[in-house]
């Protein structure tokens, strides 16, 4: 999908994965917000479950088993402005069961690792975590 064509729907979907040592798969966009975040996007028209599925699988290569968990936030709204001119972001965060090998998007992600919450504290403190993902990892209480 050419997602450079589509006008931003001011909704978001972001997917967090642990793996069996419970470590969280951040990943690295070729696009503006540059970072390490969880697979992220826009909702493009579609529900939040099924964008969750798309911007996962899309951007990791990994599937999603079984049905996304909502995760209840305090704040959903975000303002943070995106590449394609959104001033602010209705989001929907889910958690996941998924199963694959890592095989990432070569139109959207750089990179991609497993990190543990104390590396990903890390990352925040330095500056490299996406901001929007500070927050949400905050009201989490995941950092």
């Amino acid at each position: 999908m050419n997602k450079q064509a589509v006008a931003c729907d001011n909704t978001s979907v972001g997917v967090i994965a642990r793996d069996y040592q419970d470590k969280i798969l951040l990943v690295v966009s070729k696009r503006y917000p540059y970072g390490w975040a969880p697979p992220s996007g826009h909702c493009d028209g579609h529900s939040y479950g099924t964008a969750a599925f798309r911007e996962f699988e899309g951007e990791t290569g990994l599937i999603i088993i079984g049905a996304p968990r909502p995760v209840t936030l305090f704040k959903s709204r975000k303002y943070f402005k995106c590449w394609r001119g959104g001033e602010y972001h209705d989001w929907q965060i889910f958690e996941v069961n998924w199963k694959g090998e890592l095989e990432l998007s070569q139109d959207e992600t750089k990179d991609a690792c497993w990190f543990t919450v104390e590396e990903i504290c890390e990352l925040a403190n330095s500056g490299l975590l996406e901001p929007v993902w500070c927050e949400f990892f905050k009201e989490l209480k995941i950092i």
